[in-house]
């Protein structure tokens, strides 16, 4: 399944320390390659987008047409505001 990155989310990864960066990017990878299983994954309500928690990270993200749209990484506090 092919990922797409809004340019919100690209900045958000930009401003994240490389060692979050480079986790937060290959758990992205592994959802998408369906290869974790275990993937803390849920629907938000009210909205039509996911999250996917990485440890104190949110990855917000919409499934369209078979992509996957993320739209935002932001860490917990900030990320249901």
């Amino acid at each position: 399944m092919p990922v797409r990155f809004e340019p919100r989310a690209l900045k958000d990864a930009e401003r994240l320390a490389e060692a979050d960066r480079l986790a937060v990017l290959r758990e992205i990878a592994a959802f998408v390659a369906g290869r974790a299983p275990n993937a803390d994954i849920r629907k938000l309500q009210g909205r039509a987008a996911y999250r996917l928690r990485i440890g104190r990270w949110r990855v917000l993200f919409e499934r369209a047409d078979a992509v996957v749209v993320v739209q935002r990484i932001l860490d917990r506090k900030d990320a249901y505001r």
